[in-house]
């Protein structure tokens, strides 16, 4: 047996055959796994407390199926053992078209949406065609960075690039945007059309400043181990105290508002209280299983539980509200497939081919020829003030979005840019909201009723936001918004009038209350296991819009704009397909995560889970420094270059860390770091081409080079989704290179 401690303490234990496979490992919350081998190494089984996995493979290793109580996914292969098809749980097939060299020239998804793409004589994509003759067209530079997008319609986005292939411009007809850099690569100023976002960094390069041209202007302090522990804007401020490992135990908040938490030795939440003017505001606890999954929550204050269930497959199945003798039941169950139904028996919905809702208890679902929501027609005419098309009109509308209506022709309509962002929805009063977008999927601007509310951005997540009359487009009030740093997670909101409002969120980062300077209590909100508002009270919805991370309500449509796509909180599903198909990893290509209360999708792509890399890096420099190594820092570009140089305090000498971060236990070196030497030479001169170090530092590092490493960083995930370092082992640089060297020639592992 092999042990791993981690940074809490908690360790793993790890058991190998005579072949060096992994076949056994106890977590240390209790999980026991058990992986077993073919004679060929391939993993055939895989279990534990709570799953139970089978693998099926064909000549050379090719994975051909998996199973999974009951349920089983197929993977079909030319005679060159080339992926060609997917069948998924229920009998639907995902098929490849290749071309001689190997690579897609054509797909056809579970509902039958076909795409062709065509390549140029490097085997970029330069046009996708989709079906009614809808199509994009790419064009590159030199080193494949993408230069324009054009659409069938003549919808056009410009990108423009330095020669580290830094994004300086993006622009399209709603929106410029332009980004400055330092010599390390960071982004200092960012231009969206007529206002400037501005960031300053300390000698260590952590961002402590960001100040905007509509008059932000915040302040970021950091402990020693950078993690956030101050936030200032004007006369709003939060301080954090953290544990040892970085987890926030307290928070003061403006107006005397303090949150205390406390997590168990895994580190997940178990306890939560919010206290202000002298009153406990909010306290909860958490319990917790193995596997991260949350049992049961209980409201320290009015007694009330909340139990929850989860099939085999770690989704979500319902949640029980129970408060004295009265109880409450919400079901989100899925399908072999992972279609959602309200209802044990999963009668309530009907779904078709792709996982398309098609019909539900209200609502017949209508969508255009690339699977995007047009129509969602009123089964019954219940809903007050709806508009009825008649006999000529509803034919009219039948024929332009090309759809059949089954009952009235009554509903909400969506209309889609030619990129696939919404840009319109006509409401079933006949009352219009519609979107416009910079080029980088960020919403700059929403109308309605004749008042335009336009955003600014700071980085990913919106910074200011206010309302103009289109007959007073002239001065208005700005409310900007701040958030924890790095996160998506709202911290305040500052109105234009000097007020500022504390914002207090769950452990998966979603808004709870919101308090005012003087730490009165201005609104709260409470979402069930859909992400519907549970109870109706009289609070402004839309004064914190924020609802799971990555999301801001528009109480006009009912829907959750989520950067790429637009939720539906009502359905748990998205109203459009996946941008980046079957590479998001959900369980459909319209469902949002499998739990939300583990994960959520912060950009309408993939469950959260991108900043394993920087995880990793993180950790292993927190493990150096621990070990009195002095970090160099040679990054330039978009973190480009030697992952950590340290300075060895035993030998004097600097010694170079390739990081290599997983959370599924796969790692592999990159074609140029093959060669450690040659990687690490070329990183230091470009880094002095950057200016982040002198001629002089890069003769002296090279000439006192010590050891080259590989640090290999195990990930988890905690109960809130984040991702953690569960261990680090390093191996050295060189002789990995062989190895994989070796692998890559068919030698014996």
């Amino acid at each position: 047996m092999v042990w791993a401690r981690d940074v809490l303490g908690n360790v793993t234990a790890y058991a190998y055959d005579d072949a060096d496979n992994l076949i056994h490992i106890e977590e240390a919350d209790g999980n026991v796994h058990n992986l077993v081998y073919d004679a060929s190494g391939n993993l055939v089984k895989a279990s534990d407390l709570l799953h139970d996995v089978e693998f099926d493979y064909g000549p050379l290793g090719t994975l051909t199926g998996r199973r999974q109580f009951g349920r089983h996914v197929r993977f079909g292969y030319d005679s060159e053992l080339q992926l060609r098809e997917i069948i998924n749980e229920g009998g639907e097939c995902y098929s490849f078209r290749l071309d001689g060299l190997g690579r897609v020239v054509e797909e056809t998804g579970f509902d039958g949406l076909q795409r062709k793409y065509l390549r140029d004589g490097a085997g970029r994509v330069i046009r996708v065609v989709r079906p009614e003759g809808r199509q994009t067209e790419y064009e590159y530079d030199g080193v494949g960075n993408i230069l324009q997008e054009t659409q069938h319609d003549g919808r056009t986005s410009r990108f423009a690039y330095d020669g580290d292939g830094q994004l300086l411009r993006a622009e399209n007809k709603e929106m410029k945007v332009a980004f400055k850099h330092d010599l390390g690569g960071r982004i200092v100023k960012e231009t969206q059309g007529g206002h400037c976002i501005m960031r300053k960094y300390d000698r260590t390069g952590r961002h402590v400043h960001t100040e905007s041209s509509l008059g932000a202007s915040i302040d970021y302090s950091h402990d020693k181990d950078g993690n956030l522990s101050e936030m200032n804007s004007g006369g709003w401020s939060a301080r954090w105290q953290r544990d040892r490992v970085g987890l926030e135990t307290e928070r003061e908040l403006t107006g005397g508002v303090h949150v205390k938490t406390h997590h168990d030795s895994l580190g997940r939440e178990t306890y939560k209280s919010v206290g202000a003017r002298n009153v406990e505001q909010f306290r909860r606890s958490y319990t917790w299983g193995i596997g991260n999954r949350l049992h049961a929550t209980e409201d320290g204050l009015t007694g009330r539980r909340v139990r929850y269930d989860y099939d085999e497959f770690d989704n979500l199945l319902s949640a029980e509200y129970k408060q004295g003798n009265d109880v409450e039941r919400i079901y989100r169950i899925p399908d072999r497939i992972g279609n959602l139904f309200e209802t044990r028996e999963k009668d309530d919905r009907k779904y078709g081919a792709g996982s398309r809702l098609t019909e539900d208890r209200d609502y017949f679902y209508h969508y255009d020829c690339e699977g995007n929501l047009v129509f969602k027609e009123f089964r019954t005419l219940d809903w007050a003030g709806v508009s009825v098309p008649l006999g000529g009109q509803k034919a009219h509308l039948e024929e332009e979005l090309g759809i059949t209506f089954r009952a009235f022709g009554a509903g909400w309509r969506y209309d889609w840019q030619s990129d696939g962002m919404l840009s319109r929805v006509v409401r079933p009063d006949s009352k219009e909201v519609s979107f416009a977008y910079d080029a980088l999927g960020r919403r700059t601007e929403k109308t309605y009723e004749g008042v335009a509310t336009h955003f600014v951005w700071n980085g990913n997540v919106p910074l200011h936001e206010w309302q103009e009359v289109a007959a007073d487009a002239g001065k208005a009030d700005v409310t900007t918004w701040l958030f924890e740093q790095n996160t998506f997670i709202p911290a305040a909101k500052l109105a234009a009038n000097g007020e500022s409002f504390s914002i207090v969120s769950d452990y998966l980062g979603t808004p709870l209350q919101a308090f005012d300077n003087n730490g009165n209590k201005v609104w709260e909100q409470e979402l069930d296991i859909f992400g519907r508002k549970r109870r109706k009270n009289n609070n402004n919805s839309s004064f914190i819009p924020f609802k799971y991370q990555g999301q801001y309500e528009d109480v006009e449509t009912g829907l959750y704009y989520n950067r790429f796509r637009y939720y539906e909180p009502n359905t748990g599903t998205y109203i459009s397909q996946d941008p980046i198909g079957l590479v998001g990893g959900n369980p459909t290509l319209y469902a949002y995560v499998g739990s939300p209360n583990n994960w959520y999708d912060i950009f309408g792509l993939r469950p959260f889970g991108h900043a394993v890399g920087d995880i990793g890096e993180k950790a292993v420099i927190n493990d150096l420094k621990k070990n009195n190594y002095e970090i160099i820092d040679v990054k330039y570009g978009s973190n480009n270059g030697i992952d950590v140089l340290a300075k060895n305090p035993s030998t004097g000498k600097y010694d170079a860390f390739e990081v290599k971060s997983s959370t599924v236990g796969k790692f592999n070196l990159s074609e140029a770091q093959m060669d450690p030497d040659n990687f690490v030479r070329t990183r230091l001169e470009r880094a002095e081409s950057h200016g982040m170090i002198t001629e002089d530092a890069r003769i002296d590092i090279m000439s006192n080079l010590g050891e080259r490493k590989v640090a290999y960083v195990d990930i988890k995930r905690r109960d809130n989704g984040a991702l953690y370092a569960e261990s680090i082992h390093y191996e050295s640089w060189d002789a990995e290179a062989k190895r994989i060297e070796k692998l890559k020639k068919g030698g014996h592992h």
